[in-house]
């Protein structure tokens, strides 16, 4: 029955197994999985230590069985503990080139004995990690699945109360070669003989991240990096030889490119410094041989830049409390660099002019992030300071001729794009995408920089575009979604134009403000985040595993301190907004997850604010949907541009397509709760009714069970349990949402 302990093969992800394949009769397991023995007898706790041995798989096993081991169960393997064995199973991932990582999972029970009387043991199964091969395993904190009491010990295979988890992987699962995936199962009350629990429906998801690359020689290689959670640093190095270009590594960061530099760009030294974002290292020319490093504990965007002429001076710039460190150097050797400390400001770049490079004329705008001035050659011995308030994304590009006029740009809200050409031949550049990046820097053009037309942006979440070839005739770019400003440089010959580039047709801005019936509070006027406060708010939607068309959406990921907001702008759940054809409404042309918040806002799940879809400006029916909720859409289409009209679903006023298509409360519309099936209709009784899952959740016999700590479209109200008796129970709002006296009746969805 057992043998030596093997550790799996790893799959890798995006990975899904139902188990569908694998015949009754096989006693080997799919790819990747593997029965364990981490105990001599069945435990009260769960057991977090190594593997002892292997435990082969029992073929055709059914509910009849109450052999302690690994069973297959025809779709579903199973653990069933005993007096002479502790069972587990396990999963063996890659998840290499990937982070945030999403595992989604169905326990069911098959074999259960409970009788109330000589047998009423209850068990519980939780799932357990770690990364690589040996060691304990670490616990997941969150929901446990937990046996009911509804017998069976025939000669079947139907699963009992099936439910559905999501659990995020901690940070340090990101980027590994091996994660082992360890379901549990434990004593947890009760006497007698065991009941088994099976795994099924099981996915593996992660945020890709593609190689990053630089240049060696002709630029016709390009070597790919890949490091840990960050956002978009970049290291280039300097013109003549370029032989040696110190570069930066930072720390927690999920997108570093390394580049080589023009001419032999043979070799690029590392550099490791604290936790930083966006940092650029820009080699002097001549022959680029010294380029002095920095060293920034916890700060975002810092530049190095080589100057022009003998670049033996650099004056300094001093200002208040900042991010964005700037350090001029020279051309020539460059071997003096002075330092730029800036007040309340992020990434502002200020170098020399064009022609002598004499005078560069500074500029004061309103509040501002990420202000960028590029200057030109000559003697480049003075750099004039530029002091912004507080202004977001302004860029100011180098002049014509002697560099005595420089032409200013505003663009909206972006954040933290590089855009750099390629040196050398610089036939092969390729490009990177990195999800939520934070400050934008945009170059001129090359050769003599007459002229450096501008871009014009809505609010971007980090797209990087490398490269030019030979004399710059080709900028291959690359566009990551959701963009709402993507830059495409490069230059033609000898640089006298840089194109601009416009998303503004293909993009549309939305502010939607909503409530859902069921956390809805009449007496506060807001929704209760308790699956925000209980931890089971998952950070990666849920709509694409539930099989929502999303067009143009899917995988969003709550990001940065989102999960820890109090108030009215904690988040309540996920929701899904859809904009639909004007002349065919059941047709939806693009559609995102974004997060609902107790006062009804619902923002994007990156940046907090407004939700931006790919989409031509125009008019759009909008439809807001939610997973246990009826959705809503409007009666008319809305004219949608980046402006960013609001579509309040929460006031009387707003006109909804159909008829009583929202719950009116407390002066204020809402979606109607009680959807358990996500079908588009509430049911309280006959076929493919919202009550019955309810039931089934809890055990399916006994009508007091509660079932705890869960995320499941039965918890109608949302407060992180489910009941179906008593104070708080979630069955008597879907007999409230029917009419409350003719239980046959029906309410449907008011969406074509």
């Amino acid at each position: 029955m057992s043998s030596a302990q093997t550790n799996p093969v790893p799959v890798s992800i995006s990975y899904a197994e139902s188990f569908s394949t694998t015949p009754h009769s096989s006693t080997v397991p799919p790819l990747g999985w593997q029965g364990w023995r981490i105990g001599a007898t069945a435990s009260s706790a769960f057991e977090t230590a190594a593997p002892t041995t292997d435990v082969a798989l029992i073929a055709n096993s059914t509910a009849a069985v109450n052999t302690g081991g690994i069973h297959n169960y025809n779709g579903a393997i199973g653990i069933l503990n005993s007096g002479t064995m502790n069972a587990a199973i396990v999963l063996s991932i890659s998840t290499s080139a990937h982070s945030s990582v999403q595992v989604s999972y169905q326990l069911s029970t098959i074999r259960n004995p409970y009788n109330g009387s000589s047998n009423t043991r209850i068990e519980e199964a939780t799932l357990q990690y770690r990364v690589g091969t040996s060691g304990p395993f670490t616990t997941l904190p969150g929901p446990v699945y937990t046996t009911g009491s509804t017998a069976q010990t025939t000669a079947v295979t139907t699963p009992l109360d099936p439910v559905l988890f999501t659990q995020a992987l901690p940070i340090a699962c990101d980027h590994q070669p091996i994660v082992q995936l360890r379901w549990v199962v434990r004593d947890l009350s009760g006497f007698g003989s065991r009941p088994s629990i099976a795994i099924d429906q099981v996915t593996v998801t992660g945020v890709s991240h593609p190689l990053f690359s630089g240049g060696a020689g002709r630029g016709d290689v390009s070597d790919g990096f890949l490091a840990a959670p960050v956002t978009a640093n970049l290291y280039l190095g300097g013109s003549g030889r370029g032989e040696k270009s110190d570069a930066f590594t930072a720390a927690p960061i999920t997108a570093s490119i390394y580049g080589g530099g023009a001419g032999r760009g043979d070799v690029s030294d590392g550099y490791t410094a604290a936790p930083m974002t966006a940092s650029l290292y820009l080699g002097g020319n001549g022959r680029g041989e010294k380029s002095d490093a920095f060293t920034a504990p916890s700060i975002t965007a810092s530049i190095y830049g080589g100057g022009a002429g003998r670049g033996d001076v650099s004056d300094g710039y001093t200002a208040a409390p900042v991010t964005a460190s700037l350090y001029l150097g020279g051309n020539g050797r460059g071997e003096k660099s002075d330092a730029f400390t800036a007040p309340s400001i992020t990434a502002s770049i200020y170098s020399g002019g064009t022609g002598r490079g004499d005078v560069s004329d500074g500029y004061t705008a309103a509040p501002v992030t990420a202000s960028l001035y590029l200057g030109g050659n000559g003697r480049g011995e003075k750099s004039d300071a530029f002091t912004a308030p507080s202004i977001t994304a302004s860029i100011y590009s180098g002049g014509t001729g002697r560099g005595d006029v420089s032409d200013g740009y505003t663009a909206a809200p972006v954040t933290a794009s590089i855009y750099a050409g390629g040196h050398g031949r610089g036939e092969k550049s390729d490009a990177f995408t990195a999800a939520s990046i934070i400050a934008s820097i945009y170059g001129g053009g090359a050769g003599r920089g007459d002229e450096s037309d501008g871009f014009l942006a809505a609010p971007v979440i980090a797209s990087l575009y490398l490269g030019g070839n030979g004399r710059g005739d080709k900028s291959d770019a690359f566009t990551a979604a959701p963009i709402t400003a993507s830059i495409y440089a490069g230059g033609v010959g000898r640089g006298e134009a840089t194109a601009a580039f416009d998303l503004s047709d293909q993009l549309v801005a939305l502010v939607v403000r909503a409530l859902l019936g069921g956390p809805f509070d009449p007496l506060t006027g807001l929704q209760h985040d308790s699956l925000r406060t209980k931890g089971l708010l998952p950070s990666l939607e849920p709509y694409t595993l539930l099989g929502y068309d999303l067009p143009g959406g899917g995988g969003e990921l709550i990001q940065g301190g989102t999960l820890a907001i109090t108030g009215p702008d904690a988040p309540v759940d996920w929701v899904v907004v859809e904009l639909r054809a004007p002349q065919q409404p059941s047709q939806i042309t693009a559609a995102r997850c974004l997060l609902l918040q107790r006062d009804g806002d619902v923002v994007d799940p990156v940046t907090g604010g407004t939700a931006y879809f790919t989409a031509p400006p125009g008019n759009h029916y909008i439809s807001i949907r939610h997973r246990n909720h009826l959705g809503a859409m409007t009666a008319l289409p809305v004219a949608l541009d980046l402006a960013g009209p609001l579509v309040d679903f929460s006031q009387p006023t707003t006109g909804t397509f159909g008829t009583g298509a929202q719950r009116i409360l407390a002066g204020r519309t809402m979606l109607w709760p009680g959807d358990v099936t996500s079908n588009g209709t509430v049911k309280y009784a006959g076929a493919a009714n919202d009550r019955d899952p309810i039931l089934t959740t809890i055990g399916g016999t006994v009508p007091t069970a509660v079932v705890h700590n869960t995320y499941a479209t039965s918890d109608v109200n949302m407060d992180g349990r489910v009941k179906y008796t008593g104070q708080g129970n979630d069955r008597d709002i879907i007999l409230q949402v029917i009419g409350g006296t003719v239980p046959t009746n029906v309410r449907n969805e008011q969406i074509p």
